[in-house]
């Protein structure tokens, strides 16, 4: 199944994953996942944030600032998809 893109959009639940996951969207890719996406393009909120977070999104390689404990956080694996 391919996804047309705008797998998140940046709001409240997009923001939601931070406290969760210790990244925002990570919580939109785990929904992805769970809808057996097998390969997904970029909308045009893809492009709302740097390139680097969508690769953290994409690899699971959450980057957490100094002052933060990676324990606190749930552990997101990656998407399923390329």
């Amino acid at each position: 199944m391919l996804s047309s893109g705008d797998a998140w959009i940046p709001g409240l639940f997009y923001d939601a994953s931070v406290q969760i996951y210790g990244a925002p969207g990570d919580t939109d890719i785990l929904v992805q996942n769970e809808l057996s996406i097998q390969a997904i393009s970029f909308g045009n909120h893809e492009l709302d944030n740097a390139a680097g977070i969508i690769a953290e999104l994409l690899s699971g390689d959450v980057g957490f600032d100094d002052d933060v404990n990676p324990v606190d956080f749930l552990r997101f694996e990656c998407a399923n998809f390329p």
